[in-house]
Order: C-alpha cells, then sequence, then structure tokens
C-alpha cells in the first residue's frame, strides 16, 4: 500500500480513502509513471482485508485501516504537544531561575556606565536580555543569524550584547511602565512560549 495516486474523478476511490493523493508515482527508479496509467488498474482491484505483518492474524477492512491511520495520527499529534509543553515549561523557568539569579548576584545594583545598556543595572541588563532573547527572538536569517550566534556566545561567557535593538526596545517597555519581572508575566499570562535556543 505504498502506491500513492488518486483519480481526478468525483467518485472517491478506495485509496483515496487511506490518503494517497500525489499526482503521479515514479514505480521504477528514473521513470515517472502518470497517474491516468494506473487508474484504470485501480478500480479492478478492491481490499477486502487488510492483515497485520507482525503481532496475530487479526484482519481489517479499509475503513477500519483508515479508522486506525486517523488514531495514529492524533496520537503523535499529542505526543508533539506535549513534548513542546514540557519544553516551554522547562524554558520559561530556566529564564526565572536566570533573572532571579542576577538580581542576587554581588554586582546586581551596579550601574552601566558605557555603551548602549548604559543607565541600566547590570541585574536589569540580564533580566532584559534573558526576556528579549527568549520572548523576542530575532536574527534568524543569514547574516543576522551569525551576529545572534555571536551574541548568544557573549551572553553565555557574562557579557551583555548591544545587537539587534535589545537596549533600545528594553527602553520602550521601562518607559512603559514595565520591570523585567512583570513583562514576563504578561508574557506567561498571554501563553507565549520562549525560544528554545537560549539554554546555559
Amino acid at each position: 500500500m505504498s502506491t500513492s495516486i488518486y483519480s481526478r474523478s468525483n467518485d472517491p476511490q478506495w485509496w483515496q480513502k487511506l490518503g494517497l493523493s500525489p499526482d503521479g508515482i515514479g514505480i521504477v527508479p528514473g521513470r515517472f509513471i502518470d497517474h491516468r496509467a494506473l487508474v484504470d488498474l485501480l478500480r479492478s482491484y478492491e481490499p477486502t482485508a487488510f492483515k497485520r505483518k507482525v503481532g496475530g492474524a487479526e484482519q481489517i477492512t479499509i475503513d477500519e485501516l483508515r479508522e486506525r491511520i486517523l488514531e495514529e495520527d492524533d496520537r503523535q499529534k499529542r505526543e508533539i504537544e506535549a513534548a513542546k509543553a514540557v519544553q516551554a515549561r522547562e524554558h520559561r523557568q530556566l529564564g526565572w531561575d536566570r533573572i532571579e539569579a542576577a538580581y542576587a548576584a554581588p554586582d546586581a545594583e551596579e550601574i552601566i556606565t558605557v555603551g548602549r545598556w548604559e543607565g541600566f543595572t547590570r541585574a536589569a541588563a540580564t533580566a532584559w536580555c534573558w526576556n528579549l532573547y527568549q520572548y523576542e527572538p530575532r536574527g534568524f536569517a543569514h547574516p543576522a543569524s551569525e551576529v545572534r550566534a555571536r551574541a548568544i556566545t557573549q551572553f553565555k561567557n557574562g557579557g551583555l550584547p548591544e545587537v539587534l535593538g535589545y537596549p533600545k526596545r528594553a527602553r520602550e517597555l521601562e518607559a512603559l511602565g514595565l520591570t523585567p519581572r512583570t513583562y514576563r508575566e504578561h508574557k506567561e499570562a498571554l501563553g507565549s512560549k520562549p525560544s528554545p535556543d537560549l539554554r546555559f
């Protein structure tokens, strides 16, 4: 049942019930066979049952097989969504842990006097970096992706990256009355998922 084929008629055929729909199929490597050459052949057959290769002699109809395909598709999608939810929770907690660690650090209240983070405390600048890299990710298209990668490396090594417009964005958010903590709380309340590429 690996053949992928479909009929252009308005009368659904048995293979369409399994979602077989490409315009044609290369049965022999290097050779493309037009779907129209196979429609009449497929119409001349009707599968009466499907038997599992291993695990018993159970036989099911094509409609039962179709239902099992849909059930398996649903199951796999649920697993993927559950894994994404776990990952998002872990990344949210990681951000909180790093932000609270920044505020508890000995140099937390040190005022930055040079660069684009000038005027921020080291704790606030660090917290804004975590928030913005996680919730407002930028720089995924080349060449900005290289800038982002270097910035994350700098951040991991204890620096405060000044690229991608994040210092300016942090000032805008603070002008709206937000702190790193309240910004993060708002994002979580909205159900926003943090970017997974900031992990250290």
